[in-house]
């Protein structure tokens, strides 16, 4: 009957995919959240009206044996050339062109595919799709340590996704070279059998029944044995400078002085302008996200817990600038961090500590007395679409937290330096350890590449390491979101400590309004990537990256010449490096240079080139930024700032030539501002110097 009917385009019961309103506009387009929803499950519950029998077409599938095979083919993935083989398709199972894929209310395979089913974006209704086992340690695990030689990945449960050749075509583009980011790509939501019911042999990384609420002994058993096997690589350590910090004791909701040698949890969350008032805490009245991070910290029996809205001065202050650049300390020495990932504001709360935020639900048929469950998305994938994500303070957070208890809505993750783990994968038998394999996402990673040069005696290699960890970071810092204007530089201080420290200054602070003057006076070519121009922040210097919206990079390292040592350069001869601009000071905004200053003209028709000003002599072409060619640098004469120079030859016995990193500057009353960053790429033979520079004293703001 009709009513049997689940339509995947709609989402709706009570007709069949092909006959769905939804053709007739088009894109064609999926209804709804990428997410499996509660509307989802009361839809299935209500046209089901309690039967539950697999259809004819099921039956053929056999998705039980699917979960039982022992076959390695088309379970993992390896190299390209291993891809085409998926052609053979051994163990798919064909659904069919999008458009006259039949799912019924009926058959608990059909709602298991219509939970599972993939529906982001347009779909071409010619769409093939088909369901793909695949061994669960290559999904949720290290994937080198899982391809080790033996019979270790034989003993992993199988999963079941739904994918399309379109789907895999496009992943592999994305990720060419990087199995485990094919893998997660790969996958949204996935069907594998519960540990309840395994398959024979093959246990290792089951499903788990997630429940309505957090299961806090599961997550007490992680953090016992981090603290127990992983030694000091995932124990940050003790500083008196904390004893500076407030805490909130939970046992008595009172901010109190941060004791000596303090156990305490940390929370990370999307503030969203909801902050807490006064009284709140003795009164139980505090935003969700804080009320229910005081519930875990208790539940994971501590009694400290750090939390900015009230462990920060709010208002502008000395105190407050200090406790903002201690935030690297704050993060690193807590004991665990609580990430509110599906938190929007502070005043969310955290999903499955509080009741009545109920978490996204978990699918369950039994077939064949085989209890199969929906798995969802993996950590990475909730956090690449969350808005945490996307802020700016969230950042450091995560950076320096060693334990991170991710708190989503679909289940909680956990996060050290040496595992990654999930309620919903049980992980109690895991031959190969690939749970306990995690080496950390980019933006953790680079913690322990800078850190690793605080201990190098070679002063060059130090600085080397922590510029490029630097460069790193800031690309990665102004990519992200902020709501206030003000904290472009404060949210990045707890960075910025960490670098000085690597730096291992200990008369003057490194950094000057975010960038490294005193020790790379370089870092002034920053320039925005990408085509739109940059809005402008009133309060901060024009020379700071802090002073413009948009997302921050370097062409290449800050020490020019060790890219050239490295072979970013290796086909140029007789490299040189020079016209390197000084720092001399430094009074409220107002930078004090020396550098050389050259006047130009810019011509624009077809491209922007750079002439002697009031001549026809050519010195070469204009590049602003990262445009290859556009007329972005507007005609006219203008003062350029001579950030570095470098000359060399394009091969053995060719003329020089100069490649000069400047500012483009607008002077008013004797002190410039920047207005952009360009490279000028002199024709061979010229350079420069016929340009007659000066070498100047001057300020910029």
């Amino acid at each position: 009957m009709a009513t049997d009917y689940l339509c995947i385009l709609c989402r709706a019961p009570g007709h069949k995919t092909a006959d769905c309103p939804g053709w007739d506009e088009e894109p064609w387009q999926f209804t709804g959240s990428n997410d499996l929803q509660w509307s989802d499950e009361s839809v299935l519950r209500s046209a089901a009206h309690g039967a539950s029998e697999v259809c004819s077409r099921c039956v053929t599938f056999d998705v039980v044996g699917l979960f039982k095979t022992d076959a390695r083919i088309d379970l993992g993935p390896s190299n390209p050339d291993h891809f085409d083989r998926w052609g053979e398709k051994l163990y798919h199972r064909p659904l069919g062109p999008l458009r006259d894929i039949v799912l019924r209310a009926s058959c608990p395979v059909c709602r298991l595919i219509f939970r599972v089913f993939p529906r982001d974006g347009d779909r071409d209704p010619d769409t093939e799709f088909h369901l793909r086992p695949m061994r669960t340690c290559f999904r949720f695990g290290n994937i080198d340590d899982a391809r080790l030689e033996g019979d270790g990945q034989a003993q992993y449960s199988v999963y079941v996704t739904v994918e399309s050749h379109d789907q895999v075509a496009g992943v592999l583009a994305r990720n060419l070279g990087d199995n485990h980011g094919i893998v997660r790509d790969m996958t949204y939501y996935a069907l594998a059998l519960s540990s309840k019911t395994p398959a024979p042999g093959q246990a290792a990384l089951s499903a788990r029944r997630v429940g309505d609420a957090v299961d806090f002994g599961l997550v007490r058993s992680w953090l016992r044995k981090c603290e127990a096997t992983h030694g000091a690589h995932c124990d940050g350590g003790w500083n008196d400078v904390l004893l500076d910090a407030h805490m909130i004791d939970v046992s008595t909701r009172e901010v109190v002085p941060c004791p000596p040698r303090c156990k305490y949890i940390a929370l990370s969350y999307v503030w969203g302008g909801i902050g807490p008032r006064e009284g709140d805490l003795a009164r139980g009245t505090l935003p969700k996200t804080i009320e229910d991070s005081i519930t875990v910290t208790k539940q994971l029996g501590l009694r400290y817990l750090w939390v900015d809205a009230l462990c920060v001065d709010q208002k502008p202050s000395p105190q407050q600038a200090k406790q903002l650049a201690m935030m690297d300390r704050i993060y690193y020495a807590a004991w665990a961090t609580i990430i509110a990932v599906s938190s929007q504001t502070s005043d969310s709360g955290l999903y499955g500590v509080r009741l009545e935020m109920k978490r996204l639900p978990q699918g369950c048929e039994v077939v064949d007395d085989h209890e199969i469950l929906t798995l969802p998305p993996i950590a990475e994938q909730i956090l690449e679409t969350s808005t945490y994500q996307t802020r700016a303070w969230t950042m450091q957070e995560g950076i320096f937290s060693h334990r991170r208890i991710m708190f989503s809505d679909h289940e909680v993750n956990f996060w050290c330096n040496a595992a990654k783990l999930s309620e919903s994968i049980d992980n109690t038998s895991d031959p190969l350890e690939t749970m306990e394999s995690y080496h950390g996402a980019d933006e953790i990673s680079f913690f322990s590449d800078t850190s690793g040069a605080v201990a190098q005696t070679d002063e060059v290699y130090r600085l080397s390491a922590v510029e490029e960890g630097w460069r790193t970071a800031l690309e990665m810092y102004t990519a992200r979101s902020m709501t206030s204007d003000r904290d472009s530089i404060n949210a990045f201080l707890g960075i910025q400590s960490h670098m000085e420290r690597c730096i291992g200054d200990p008369v003057d602070s490194s950094f000057v309004w975010g960038l490294p003057l005193r020790h790379f006076p370089q870092s002034l070519r920053w320039f925005h990537r990408g085509k739109g121009k940059p809005r402008r922040r009133k309060d901060f210097p024009s020379w700071s990256w802090a002073g413009w919206e948009g997302i921050v990079t370097y062409s290449g390292s800050l020490d020019l010449m060790k890219d050239v040592r490295h072979y970013r350069f290796a086909s140029r001869r007789n490299v040189g490096v020079d016209m390197v601009v000084k720092f001399k000071g430094i009074e409220g905004q107002v930078l004090t240079l020396e550098a050389w200053v050259v006047k130009l003209e810019i011509r624009g028709e077809p491209f922007p080139e750079a002439y002697i000003p009031e001549t026809d002599i050519l010195l070469g072409a204009i590049k602003e930024g990262s445009f290859a060619h556009p007329v972005t640098v507007p005609a006219g004469v203008y003062q350029f700032l001579v950030v570095e120079r470098m000359r060399y030859q394009p091969a053995e016995g060719r003329p020089f030539r100069d490649e000069v990193y400047m500012l483009m500057l607008d002077l008013t009353e004797g002190i410039a501002m920047r207005r952009t960053k360009v490279r000028l790429f002199t024709e061979f033979g010229l350079q420069l110097d016929q340009a007659m520079p000066e070498l100047k004293i001057i300020q910029l703001k």
